[in-house]
Formats: C-alpha cells, sequence, structure tokens
C-alpha cells in the first residue's frame, strides 16, 4: 500500500516551496528531450505530496503551480489572461482512509478493492446476499431471493458482478430499485481493478472488489467509507506560448491533462506515472525545446485540468480561448506516451488523413517507433472539444509495454519510457512541417 509521508504535515504553501526547491536543485536539463529531466518531473507529479493530483490535499493545485513555475523558468511566455484559466466543477472525494473486513480480515484499499466514484458515505456490518447472473433470466429465482430478504434487506450486503450490471438494471420488474435498499454493494470485478472519478452521489456506499479478495466462505462484511461531494471546486489550466518568429498570430498547439484520480485519505494513491504525467513531462521537455528554439508560428503550450472527470478543463477552454480556434493550425494532445514498444496510434489519423500520411512517412523515414497507427475520432482525451470545433487534432498516445492504467500500479520506477525520445523528435519534425 502506497502511505503517506511527513508532507502532509506542513502547509499547503510550504509543501509547494518545498517541491520546488527540490526539484529545481535536481533539475538541470541541457537537452529537450534529456531523460533525466523527464524522470524529475515524472517524480515529482506522481509524488506523495501531489497525491494523485486531485482535490485532496491540494495535490492537483499544486501540479498546476509546478508546471507554472516550469514554463517560467524555461522561458515559456503568458498570454495577457495569465497562465492560468481557473474553472469549477463539482467532484466527490473520499477524505477518510476506508475501511473493508470480510469474515474479520481487513482488505487492502486500492489493491484488493476501490471505490465506486459515485458512492454515499456509509458505516455498518452486515451478513452477504449473493445475485447470481442465473437470476438475470429468472424472474422466479429473483423475486424468491427477495422474498427472502425483503424484511431484513436494509440490513445485508449485496455482492453481484459487474458483467451483470447493465443486465440487471434493465430489468423491468423493479428488481434492481429494490436491491439497492441494500445497506451497501460490493461489485466484482475481473480482470483488474479500474478506478474513475465522479461529480455525483448517486449509489450505496459501493466498493468494486477483486473475485479473489472475496473468501469462498464469505459470511460477514463490515465497512465504513467517507464521501465529501465538492459542489464548488476550482481547478484550472495552466497555458503559455512561445511567440513565433515570422507568423505569431498563428498557432501550433500541444496539450496534456496534468490531473489524476486522487486517492482515499492519507493512505491510499494513485501516482498516474503513464496517465498522464508522462504527457505533462513530453509537454515541458517540448516546451524547453521551443523556448530555446522559436518556430515561425507560436507554439502553445496547454496543460488541462479535470480531465479526469469528463474532459471539463478542455470543454471549458474552448468556449474561452485565449486565441481564435480557427487560427490553430494543427493541435496535438499528448496522454499516455509513456510506453511505445508496439509503436504509437493517432486517433483522428483516419479523419486527417493528409496529416497523417506526413506522420506515418517522417517515422519511416527516420526509423522512430515500430509503426503508428491510425483511429477515427474518439472522446477519449482533450482533443475532442477542439475537433467538434473543427481544429485539426490529433490525440497521441504510444502502444505497448506497462498494462498498469488507472491503478495504484501506475508509478515512475516501472515506466519504461521505450520510444519517448523517438517520439519527442516525430512531434519536432511533424511541427516543422507547416
Amino acid at each position: 500500500m502506497l502511505t503517506k509521508t511527513t508532507y502532509f504535515g506542513l502547509p499547503l504553501g510550504c509543501r509547494a516551496i518545498l517541491i520546488f526547491c527540490v526539484f529545481h536543485l535536481l533539475s538541470t536539463p541541457t537537452k529537450a528531450q534529456d531523460l533525466d529531466y523527464v524522470r524529475q518531473v515524472i517524480d515529482t507529479l506522481c509524488s506523495p505530496t501531489m497525491f494523485g493530483r486531485s482535490a485532496l490535499h491540494g495535490g492537483e493545485r499544486l501540479a498546476a503551480d509546478f508546471i507554472q513555475a516550469e514554463f517560467q523558468r524555461l522561458g515559456v511566455s503568458a498570454f495577457e489572461q495569465g497562465y492560468q484559466q481557473a474553472f469549477s466543477l463539482s467532484l466527490n472525494t473520499f477524505p477518510k482512509n476506508p475501511k473493508l473486513r470480510i469474515n474479520g480480515k481487513p482488505l487492502s484499499a486500492g489493491h484488493d478493492y476501490i471505490l465506486s466514484p459515485l458512492s454515499r458515505s456509509g458505516k455498518g456490518s452486515g451478513r452477504l446476499v449473493f445475485i447470481d447472473s442465473l437470476l438475470v433470466n429468472d424472474a422466479a429465482a429473483r423475486q424468491a431471493l427477495l422474498s427472502k430478504h425483503k424484511r431484513k434487506l436494509q440490513k445485508r450486503i449485496v455482492v453481484y458482478e459487474q458483467k451483470d450490471f447493465m443486465a440487471l438494471t434493465a430489468l423491468e420488474d423493479g428488481f434492481w430499485g429494490e436491491i439497492q435498499q441494500a445497506q451497501a454493494l460490493l461489485t466484482l470485478f475481473s480482470p483488474k481493478l479500474t478506478a474513475s472519478m465522479g461529480t455525483q452521489q448517486l449509489s450505496n456506499p459501493t466498493f468494486w472488489l477483486l473475485p479473489e479478495a472475496l473468501p469462498s466462505k464469505a459470511k460477514r462484511v463490515n465497512y465504513r467509507l467517507t464521501s465529501d461531494l465538492l459542489t464548488d471546486y476550482q481547478s484550472q489550466n495552466v497555458i503559455g506560448y512561445v511567440p513565433g518568429t515570422s507568423n505569431p498570430t498563428q498557432y501550433l498547439v500541444l496539450t496534456a491533462h496534468y490531473d489524476h484520480l486522487g486517492g482515499y485519505g492519507t493512505d491510499t494513491y494513485f501516482p498516474g506515472a503513464n496517465d498522464n504525467a508522462s504527457g505533462v513531462a513530453l509537454l515541458l521537455s517540448l516546451a524547453q525545446y521551443y523556448a530555446q528554439n522559436p518556430a515561425p508560428y507560436s507554439v502553445v503550450f496547454i496543460a488541462f485540468g479535470a480531465e479526469e472527470v469528463g474532459l471539463i478543463g478542455s470543454a471549458y477552454y474552448t468556449r474561452r480561448p485565449y486565441f481564435p480556434l480557427e487560427q490553430i493550425l494543427f493541435l496535438l494532445n499528448l496522454d499516455l506516451v509513456g510506453t511505445g514498444d508496439d509503436g504509437l496510434m493517432a486517433v483522428n489519423g483516419a479523419v486527417f488523413k493528409e496529416e497523417f500520411e506526413r506522420l506515418q512517412n517522417l517515422n519511416t523515414t527516420h526509423q522512430l517507433l515500430p509503426n503508428v497507427q491510425a483511429r477515427g475520432s474518439a472522446r477519449n482525451s482533450d482533443h475532442y472539444y477542439f475537433y467538434e470545433q473543427g481544429v485539426p487534432c490529433f490525440f497521441l498516445y504510444t502502444l505497448g509495454g506497462i498494462k498498469a492504467y488507472h491503478d495504484v500500479y501506475d508509478v515512475p520506477s516501472t515506466l519504461p519510457l521505450t520510444k519517448f525520445a523517438a517520439l519527442h523528435q516525430l512531434i519536432r519534425l511533424f511541427l516543422a512541417q507547416y
């Protein structure tokens, strides 16, 4: 289990000063794709101090301030609106360490279970009621189960498999509505736990559990879960640019989201090394390069907040851009770029075919990544709302390597950065075509 450190004993401002001082003592990048600098950025963003870069312990604000400080240090300018663009959102958080015991045995948050992002608070204990997959197609069996437990359902804890969730909620006999009267739910996830974030509290206290963490003779559960819905939480995008040498009012845009999933209480957090400390590290490394080697067009760098909650930061920016969106020549969104063993994927590559062919040819000519593949349009990262507004764009992510994603195992120590330098070069070559 990832545990708290003495950082949490410091006030927010002191923690910010400490992490910036430590980083800058270690950080002396000499070239744009310096992997020592990249590793330092990733380690900083994934540190316990930033606690998963969400609301808890001020983690995402620390991350935003860190990125702004790097922009300033590298010589990336601010627009007249300033480096940070504030916006508000609702966010469901878990400020206290959760507890879950089955048959008296404590389970480990992040490893044995995670929390449903829509969970309400709850504390209690109860006997387990198992919903078998066969109940989906057996109305008589469903009614028999409800009859057996109806008077005591509010004291029971229901166990079901995630694969049956859609079918159970679609039943027209009111079965799922009755089940939600239970005091808590255990949802069995396989093959791995994949966390997410929510903007509402809709469900009973709900624990997402690995099947192997549930004993074969499980009978009784004790639990405690504390959730806090923040209804006006302020996040921010961090924006800077390097002015173009001959066409400063036309823009090439590079983006990456810096937020991640936060954590639970003080003992469990999601580091988010590949998702998306890797993208921010690439963004900053490219910012360093273009600050030293300005392009004919202005190059803009945007680190988005609140991507993990539904692309909120990028949606906000496209409604309130710092310059007209039609002045963007091309946009590259960098998300999950810490591997590359199996090549590179370009979302929208099948849409902007001429640009994709150019990207692919550059990769082949310079023998950079194993291959460059194309997908169609998808609402899966911060490029999407730009695409909806007619901005030509790719979302680039690397393929192969580690499988850790939205879990406590996405850590810097196992992030290979296999083709990081190659992708850095490919992006520079692609943008140089303009």
